[in-house]
């Protein structure tokens, strides 16, 4: 599940794009939708089957532009790692960290960030701690968020020049998402 911050991330992006006229309209578009999409899971994590099969399309679609060389502006590049970032595949995520790079070297600012969420996927995709602290997710099992394991090794220094927030400041945000889920269940039994 993305995180809030990769959630705003792209809708700040999306606001700024309406004045880059030269964004190509099809990845705008396509990344609206994966928003969108990613949205309706609310915290379920759970993505119904037809929108599942939606999303491999347009990875898959992402992933054979990069490989033809389509993808040559920063924003094609930024848009596209965007949009793989919310895979959970291996080729997705490490496609992600590539273009995020591309875009961050030809001057889009907001790619490290978008970097940073890739490799913390990557790095929990292949059952290692996370590095920026980035990725929590919601456990079914015990009811509430959990922040997947951070790499200690990773100072908030590093976090910064990332675009990434200090880990109290991570953490907080999911004891923030714990409470409001306690308040919602607090609200529900106080209906019945």
């Amino acid at each position: 599940m993305p995180s809030f911050a990769l959630r705003l991330s792209f809708l700040v992006l999306l606001a700024a794009s309406s004045c880059r006229a030269f964004t190509p309209s099809r990845l705008e578009g396509m990344l609206k939708d994966t928003i969108e999409t990613m949205e309706t899971r609310g915290g379920t994590g759970v993505l119904k089957t037809k929108d599942a099969e939606k999303l491999l399309e347009r990875y898959t679609l992402v992933r054979t532009w990069y490989a033809e060389g389509r993808l040559e502006s920063a924003e094609d590049c930024l848009y596209a790692s965007l949009i793989l970032v919310t895979s959970n595949q291996e080729d997705d995520l490490v496609a992600a960290v590539q273009l995020a790079v591309i875009a961050g070297e030809a001057g889009a600012a907001e790619s490290n960030r978008v970097q940073a969420e890739a490799i913390d996927k990557l790095a929990i995709a292949q059952s290692r701690p996370q590095r920026f602290g980035t990725q929590y997710a919601y456990s079914p099992v015990l009811q509430k968020w959990q922040h997947y394991p951070v790499d200690p090794k990773t100072t908030d220094q590093m976090r910064a020049i990332m675009g990434v927030p200090p880990l109290r400041v991570l953490q907080q945000r999911v004891e923030l998402l714990n409470r409001r889920l306690e308040a919602t269940k607090a609200a529900r039994a106080a209906k019945e």
